[in-house]
Order: structure tokens, then sequence, then C-alpha cells
């Protein structure tokens, strides 16, 4: 995987209908990772405390191929530094 791959998880998963900063937070303490979340089967996931809203949102999700455009106007802004980034994973994924 390369790092651009995983950035665009991380930015896929939080465009996700049904997942808020909770939601996310929530996915990324049981899961560590996005690629792992979009793997989980619904009984996963609800064993990991996702409710409907959750659960179908993931289940219908198709990356928008904006985000791959909204990854590189970030990168041309100077908008993804590490030590901008809110948890310690998503500094980990841009260092």
């Amino acid at each position: 995987m390369t790092a651009e791959d995983s950035r665009f998880s991380w930015l896929a998963l939080a465009a996700v209908p049904g997942i808020g900063p909770v939601s996310y937070k929530a996915l990324i303490a049981a899961f560590d990772h996005p690629d792992r979340v979009f793997a989980a089967d619904e009984a996963t996931l609800r064993a990991a405390g996702m409710g409907d809203r959750v659960v179908k949102g993931l289940a219908a999700f198709c990356p928008r191929p904006e985000l791959h455009d909204e990854l590189k106007k970030a990168d041309d802004q100077g908008n993804i530094r590490p030590d901008c980034m809110p948890f310690p994973t998503l500094r980990r994924i841009f260092t």
C-alpha cells in the first residue's frame, strides 16, 4: 500500500455517511486502521459497538472520485502535516 492509498483510506472513512467524529474515533480505536474498518463484516462492526447508521453507511459506501482531488488539493496547499493531525495514529501515517 502506498502512502497515498493509506491517506485516501483515512479520508474515505471520514466521508462515510453516518460516521461523525465520535464514531470515527471509536472505529479507529477498535480497528486501528480504516482498511480494517472497511473489511469488517456487520457482526464485527456491531461487536465494536457500532449502530445501524454506521453499519449501513459502511455497507453502502462507494468512495467519490473527488476524494482523490481533495487529497491532492490538501497536499498542494500543505494542509496535511503530521503535527496538525488530531490522533496519534494519523500522525504515524503522515510521517
